[in-house]
């Protein structure tokens, strides 16, 4: 008699062809048997064996299907030309991503969703730029990035993704591309794609010409859904003119850090008594930005006196996410149930009763922008409220145009924020002029901001602006643009737009210095609309005398622009 365990034994060096004879069948039942089970047994594990190494070649080549890594993850779907180029851009986002800053384990009340699932789809096979960027990443990032090669708009390479259930479809483009209007555009194809086939899908389209933005919101992409990386680079560029230390800021609010080794190279770094500011610098990195809905046990409180609550466990409240828009500091406004609130808070500290634990602010937000995005009202998303207006008579009303007092959406085509924003409607204001400000070094004066002014100059010439240059600079405290190489007309015209934003109550003057000359229609364009603007020609290469001449020991600011990164 034989046992199972070497009746086991028997099959696998049978079948594997190892045969050692130690045991062997000896009726005819038993031989024809073993003849059946050796050739069912060889055929399967060659079957087996083929498909294995095929899913391997699959897997590596791209040709596969997705998997969650962990149960419970998230899901983020990068496409688009930035994935084929494999740009310091992909590296940026990939150590953003899994960042040790996002992981949760530690800090379950961070906010953090954890790491995520990360995928990448593109036409071509994975470049060996992105590849090495993914080889460099620590461990548990590569278990959780895979490439897939396939076209992102058709349905059956979205279904090997599972799109629909990702949290996120990010597209994002080439910034070396040779011809950006034609990355742009199919940037754009490939989000309407997505769209339609999953209407309600999270989607961000990453576009470089602002003009091509306006075309994707005029195909069906929602405002708040994509933007300009040109647009946000040049309005970052001339608010960091205006207002100083203005993209550091900004910077350690979207780059995360090692706080451990950057922080501490820095302390050790401040020894002189000048750099005492080190410590406080080192400090405030230490907080993140967190959003989270207000519990309701705030509804109806003033948004000031939330803020005092806050601050007392280490939470600095700075804005509010109101019908589709984000409104920054609003002291009078009353809190509502539901709405979503952004602060500031310490790596150590929690939200305690601040927040609504039981509800999260992710799915809030992103309904509440869809239904900006299509033009509801509160009343129609969320427990039949409306928006009450006063009316002459004191009586609310369900209207949103009141003649006494009236609100209305705006949405922006053109800004990088592109949500709808909550504004009342008033009359323009009137500045006077003034005689000085604080941060000029010079006499000269800001030129305030009128009707006469903000309207558009029906013709420009180049002369003019040239006669314009030279008063601004004899003057001083003027906004200085040396434009280095290239003739980047598109980031002039950004950049003159943020310095000239509706926000502002006076108008600075700005010089202009550039090699290439205005066509007509940049004067008529840009030059025609701008107000308070001068320009003056360069060589190819600016010299000390062009700085000179345009004013650079008494310039307010002066900004060097180097061009765009396809032409540096």
């Amino acid at each position: 008699e034989i046992s199972f365990i070497q009746m086991v034994y028997w099959i696998f060096t049978t079948i594997s062809t190892v045969g050692y004879g130690d045991f062997a069948p000896t009726t005819t039942f038993s031989r024809l048997f073993i003849i059946c089970a050796i050739i069912v047994g060889v055929y399967f594990f060659s079957t087996e064996v083929g498909n294995l190494v095929a899913l391997h070649k699959l897997q590596s080549t791209g040709q596969g299907r997705w998997k969650p890594y962990a149960k419970g993850s998230s899901h983020v779907i990068v496409i688009g030309g930035g994935v084929r180029s494999g740009s310091s851009l992909l590296k940026s986002f990939l150590e953003e991503i899994f960042s040790s800053c996002h992981d949760n384990a530690d800090r379950p009340l961070s906010g953090s969703l954890g790491w995520p699932d990360l995928s990448f789809m593109a036409s071509t096979e994975q470049p060996a730029e992105l590849r090495e960027v993914v080889a460099a990443l620590p461990q548990y990032a590569r278990k959780r990035t895979k490439y897939f090669m396939g076209d992102p708009t058709r349905h059956t390479d979205m279904e090997r993704l599972r799109m629909g259930e990702a949290s996120i479809v990010i597209i994002i483009t080439d910034l070396n591309a040779s011809d950006i209007d034609q990355e742009d555009t199919s940037n754009i194809l490939r989000a309407l794609a997505v769209k339609q086939a999953y209407p309600h899908l999270n989607l961000r389209l990453m576009l470089q010409r602002p003009a091509n933005k306006a075309k994707a919101v005029r195909a069906g992409i929602w405002p708040s859904r994509c933007f300009s990386i040109n647009e946000l680079k040049g309005s970052l560029f001339a608010l960091s003119c205006c207002v100083r230390g203005w993209s550091t800021m900004i910077t350690h609010c979207l780059v995360s850090e090692d706080l451990d080794e950057e922080g501490d190279d820095l302390e050790e770094r401040s020894t002189a008594a000048s750099e005492a500011w080190v410590a406080d610098f080192k400090q405030g990195r230490r907080f993140d930005i967190l959003g989270f809905v207000v519990n309701p046990a705030y509804n109806g409180t003033n948004f000031l006196s939330f803020c005092r609550d806050a601050a007392s466990i280490g939470v600095m409240p700075i804005a509010v996410h109101m019908l589709g828009g984000l409104v920054l500091n609003p002291t009078a406004h009353e809190l509502e149930e539901g709405e979503i609130i952004f602060a500031f808070t310490h790596v150590d500290s929690q939200l305690r009763d601040l927040e609504d634990s039981s509800r999260d602010w992710r799915e809030e937000f992103f309904q509440i922008q869809q239904s900006a995005a299509l033009g509801l009202k509160r009343s129609e998303w969320r427990d039949m409220r409306y928006v009450k207006s006063a009316s002459p008579e004191g009586s609310p009303t369900r209207s949103l145009d009141g003649p006494s007092r009236s609100w209305s959406f705006r949405h922006s085509a053109s800004r990088s924020s592109s949500s709808t924003s909550l504004t009342e409607k008033k009359p323009p204001p009137r500045f006077s002029r003034r005689p000085s400000f604080r941060h000029v070094r010079s006499n000269a004066a800001p030129y305030a901001c009128s009707d006469d002014m903000s309207s558009a100059a029906t013709g420009v010439t180049e002369e003019e602006l040239d006669r314009n240059a030279r008063l601004f600079a004899g003057e001083g405290g003027h906004y200085l643009l040396v434009i280095l190489s290239g003739s980047p007309w598109q980031q002039i015209q950004i950049i003159m737009q943020a310095l000239r934003g509706e926000h502002w109550p006076f108008h600075i003057p700005i010089v202009i210095l550039a090699h290439a000359r205005p066509t007509p229609d940049h004067l008529r364009q840009i030059f025609a609309k701008t107000p308070q603007v001068g320009f003056m020609g360069i060589g190819t290469t600016p010299h000390m005398d062009d700085l000179l001449l345009g004013g650079l020991l008494s310039a307010r600011c002066t900004m060097l622009y180097a061009g765009n990164a396809a032409e540096a």
